[in-house]
C-alpha cells in the first residue's frame, strides 16, 4: 500500500475533491465524502486483485505505464502488462529438457506474444471484456480457448502459455526466431 502514502495519490485525491467542490458550488449536489471513500475502496480493491498491495513498485515481469519489449529465455515464468503495452518474444524458449510454462496477464493494456512455429506450443487464453487473437485467427472476447500448433504432441515437452486478458488486447503471432547471422 505504499502508493496510498505517496504524493501522487494524495495529489490526485486533492484535485478530484477540488473538482467535486467546484461542481457542488455550481449547483450540482455531489456527495464529496462518499465519492472520496468510493474511490479509495476501488483503489484498494484493484490493489488486492492485481498487485497484492504491491502498489506501483517494480517487480520482475511487471510492465506498467509504458511500452516494453522482452526476449524471454524461460527463466522467468510470469509477465504482467498493466496500463501499457508489451511485446513478449518467446521464440527462443528451449523445451528439449522439460515443458516450459509461461503465464501472461494483460490488464487495460496491449500485448503481443511471439511464438516460434518450430517449438511445440500450447496456448490457453482466457478473456473478459477484451480481445485475444491466436495464430489460427480465433478471436476470444469472452471465455477461453486453447490453441495448439502443428508441432505440439501430447506427452512430449512443449511450451505452455497461459494468457489472461481483461479489458485489454492480445495478439499471438508465430514467427521463426532470428538466426545468429541475421542479427549482425
Amino acid at each position: 500500500m505504499g502508493f496510498i502514502f505517496s504524493g501522487v495519490f494524495w495529489g490526485i485525491v486533492v484535485v478530484v475533491l477540488g473538482i467535486l467542490l467546484i461542481l457542488k458550488a455550481l449547483g450540482l449536489a455531489i456527495p464529496v465524502g462518499k465519492v472520496f471513500w468510493g474511490l479509495l475502496f476501488i483503489y484498494i480493491g484493484i490493489s488486492i486483485i492485481f498487485w497484492s498491495f504491491g502498489g506501483c513498485s517494480r517487480k520482475p515481469g511487471r510492465m506498467m505505464y509504458n511500452d516494453f519489449k522482452v526476449e524471454a529465455d524461460g527463466k522467468q515464468d510470469k509477465y504482467s502488462i498493466l496500463f501499457g503495452s508489451g511485446d513478449i518474444d518467446l521464440t527462443k524458449i528451449d523445451v528439449k529438457e522439460k515443458t516450459v510454462k509461461i503465464e501472461v496477464t494483460n490488464v487495460f493494456a496491449e500485448c503481443y506474444i511471439r511464438l516460434n512455429p518450430e517449438i511445440p506450443t500450447k496456448v490457453f487464453v482466457t478473456s473478459a471484456f477484451g480481445g485475444a487473437v491466436t495464430p489460427d485467427k480465433t478471436d476470444v472476447a469472452f471465455g477461453s480457448y486453447t490453441y495448439k500448433n502443428s508441432k505440439y504432441k501430447e506427452g512430449a515437452n512443449y511450451l505452455f502459455v497461459e494468457a489472461h486478458v481483461v479489458f485489454a488486447g492480445l495478439k499471438i503471432v508465430e514467427q521463426s526466431a532470428p538466426k545468429a547471422e541475421e542479427k549482425k
